[in-house]
């Protein structure tokens, strides 16, 4: 075998084989198997720039680069890890401590947010509720509208003090506005569009915003985490129904915020995502009546029911623990997928 386009027949190159074994017109390959020992040391050589002419000369770190990036030639060899909490390989402790952290729990007046606000204080965690109407919540409470920064910011205010460093968010607000966008029916306004909007999307993202600015001037563990902020999102993001263009579309944005988020809140070690429940048996959707609520009921496929508000809790609880659950949406459904559903819901 002979290099191609070599200009000799094969014959005369092997009878003018040089006495290594590295004929004229043999491959790489070929020469390897023949002397592997001598290839390993010219290998060495051209790696170490021990003699002259050797392919690319000795290891040099690139002034032009800033990434850290170690080069041979103009092969990378090795890239240096970026100046980020949490890439060392030393021990620890390898999940975020609840007892005795502060966490605060928006919409943990009621529903899905005080079960879970229960649930972490059952756990060891300083917690303090931000919501409307303090409900069934009897700790430490602050009550503010999440789409208002300033409301937001006296709640933030006053509960940190009481609670100590903020180690997580949980964010449980929401609101509702359905109905059709167009013909015969109820129908969705702008105005109603535009509130679902503020408090769904608008009001994730102050809370987001507020949490992290308090979280950045902390002590960071021995992982370097500083903490974890979760908002609530819903399978409608995803599987939206007719007359929940609304809803969806604010969900949608909660969904769409976590990886961003994550992303830029990394080089202080705090971690965002969103959790998106299927059906649970809250008061709002207890207390629902019609054909759409037994319709939508019988969609949840194992369990086939309802999640329960402590289901919701322990997932909450998982993912503040586990610090791996960071820039994405988390489905607890029981499988639960939506066809389109039925327009004459929505008609009077």
């Amino acid at each position: 075998m002979v290099w191609p386009g070599y200009a000799g027949d094969a014959a005369a190159c092997r009878s003018t084989r040089q006495g290594d074994g590295t004929g004229c017109g043999t491959f790489p390959q070929q020469r390897d198997r023949a002397q592997p020992r001598a290839v390993a040391d010219r290998r060495r050589e051209r790696c170490t720039g021990t003699q002259h002419g050797c392919r690319g000369g000795p290891a040099r770190r690139y002034p032009h680069r800033t990434d850290g990036r170690i080069g041979v030639g103009t092969a990378v060899l090795a890239r240096q890890p970026p100046d980020r909490p949490g890439n060392s390989r030393r021990g620890g402790n390898a999940t975020l401590k609840i007892e005795g952290s502060g966490i605060i729990v928006a919409g943990g007046g009621s529903g899905l947010g005080h079960a879970t606000a229960v649930a972490l204080r059952d756990a060891g965690a300083k917690v303090g509720v931000l919501d409307m109407k303090q409900g069934a919540w009897d700790g430490s409470f602050a009550e503010a509208d999440v789409s208002d920064e300033e409301s937001v910011e006296r709640a933030f205010d006053a509960l940190v003090p009481q609670i100590g460093p903020l180690r997580a968010l949980l964010n449980t607000t929401g609101t509702g506005h359905s109905g059709l966008s167009a013909g015969p029916g109820r129908k969705v306004t702008a105005a109603g569009f535009r509130r679902v909007l503020d408090v769904n999307t608008l009001g994730s993202f102050i809370l987001a915003q507020a949490a992290a600015e308090r979280m950045i001037p902390t002590e960071a563990d021995d992982q370097g985490e500083r903490g974890v902020i979760i908002n609530t999102s819903s399978i409608v993001a995803q599987e939206g129904q007719i007359g929940t263009a609304a809803y969806a579309a604010a969900k949608g944005g909660v969904d769409a915020m976590a990886l961003p988020l994550a992303r830029e809140f990394a080089r202080y070690g705090i971690r965002v995502l969103t959790i998106a429940p299927g059906i649970y048996e809250t008061p709002m959707f207890s207390n629902a009546k019609g054909p759409m609520v037994d319709w939508l009921r019988d969609q949840v496929q194992f369990p086939n029911r309802p999640g329960h508000a402590s289901e919701f809790a322990e997932a909450v609880l998982h993912l503040i623990h586990n610090r791996m659950f960071n820039g994405t949406t988390f489905r607890i459904d029981g499988a639960y997928r939506v066809p389109p559903g039925r327009s004459d819901w929505w008609v009077d």
